[in-house]
């Protein structure tokens, strides 16, 4: 993976299903990987950074995404998660064509920024995952047409709970945005979808430094 814009572009893309795959965690079994979570929260308040993969604080901010598009082996968790990735597609697109939204959501994150600070070790409280979550709802669940998240009913009516699906899917358009500056798109998860799955095993590899054996939940 030589080209810089290919390698950004998977980086991307794991924000992209990493956030669709947190919010299927959560949906499912009522939390998620803590670390990923973490770094998928992190990614939305930070706007100004020197490149793409210092927006999720490392290759390693997007394992579960890297591991996600590794691992799609057809099975009826994948292909949630893939259908989520679809939907974060549509949403993102839609988003980033809205001038007006763009901006709203835009000035609404640096209002959150000021009274945040989510470093890469640091706890997310209570109140972020609100803060977060009520933008999604009032700014992007609008889109049409919008994202249903399924799950069960115990973990849907938790409201903490169902605040981190918001920031998770919050997470995931603003990856997917990036991915489309980047020149991704909706037909390329399917046309190119073995190079992707390649590259991200690459990636994967330069963090464990082995090959990939290990199986998504």
């Amino acid at each position: 993976m030589s080209d810089a814009n290919e390698r950004d572009k998977i980086l991307a893309l794991a924000g992209l299903y990493q956030g669709a795959a947190l919010a299927r965690q959560l949906a499912r079994r009522g939390y998620a990987d803590e670390a990923p979570l973490r770094a998928s929260v992190r990614s939305v308040l930070i706007t100004d950074a020197v490149n793409t993969v210092s927006i999720f604080g490392g290759i390693e901010g997007v394992r579960l995404g890297l591991l996600s598009i590794s691992r799609q082996s057809g099975s009826a968790g994948d292909l949630e998660v893939a259908r989520y990735v679809v939907a974060l597609c549509r949403l993102a697109k839609r988003f980033y064509c809205s001038p007006e939204l763009v901006n709203r959501v835009s000035q609404e994150l640096a209002a959150i920024q000021e009274d945040v600070s989510v470093d890469a070790g640091g706890d997310i409280t209570t109140e972020t995952y609100e803060r977060f979550a009520d933008l999604y709802k009032a700014n992007l669940s609008r889109l049409k047409p919008g994202i249903i998240v399924q799950g069960e009913q115990d973990h849907l009516k938790n409201t903490h709970v169902v605040a981190q699906i918001r920031t998770s899917l919050l997470a995931g358009i603003r990856s997917g945005v990036l991915f489309s500056q980047l020149g991704g798109s909706r037909w390329q998860l399917v046309l190119q979808r073995c190079r992707y799955m390649d590259n991200a095993t690459r990636l994967l590899e330069e963090i464990d430094g082995a090959p990939q054996s290990e199986t998504v939940h």
